[in-house]
């Protein structure tokens, strides 16, 4: 959803970006420094290379900070993840939009974001996870009967 929001009102920012954070808090410090390199990536040199997280966090608040940018922050699951890729709103210039998903809405608050709106995804109908399921499975190809038991089997275990 933060995807195809970002598609269709990235036209009205300087820059745009999406990073899939999910799983990088796994990877330890490294793995956020890897994040913020994909994110100045799309915005500024290619021969600029962030080596630590401090580096990193000067550099997005140095690069950034004048221009209104559109970024999306997929599957942040810890409040250093927030901390080291949008650290505060002066980071950004005025206009930027940060969209931030994440199944903890208390992660938030407390990283201090005060105006923000919620949107609660509402899970998909038994026929709807079916359809989304088969699409991702079998990449297109034709609905396999033989799978069809299993396959919903597996919807019903996954919600």
């Amino acid at each position: 959803l933060a995807s195809t929001v970002c598609k269709k009102i990235r036209t009205q920012f300087e820059e745009h970006c999406i990073l899939r954070v999910g799983e990088v808090s796994r990877e330890g410090d490294q793995g956020l420094v890897n994040l913020q390199n994909q994110l100045l990536s799309h915005l500024k040199p290619k021969c600029m290379v962030i080596k630590t997280l401090n580096q990193g966090k000067d550099a997005i608040k140095n690069l950034l900070y004048k221009k209104k940018v559109l970024i999306v922050l997929d599957d942040v699951r810890t409040t250093r993840q927030l901390e080291n890729l949008a650290g505060s709103r002066v980071w950004f210039g005025p206009g930027s939009r940060i969209i931030v998903t994440t199944r903890d809405q208390h992660l938030l608050s407390s990283h201090g974001v005060t105006l923000f709106k919620l949107y609660e995804m509402k899970a998909l109908d038994t026929n709807e996870s079916l359809q989304l399921f088969h699409k991702e499975a079998f990449k297109g190809e034709k609905k396999q009967e033989e799978y069809l038991d299993l396959s919903r089997k597996f919807v019903e275990y996954a919600g």
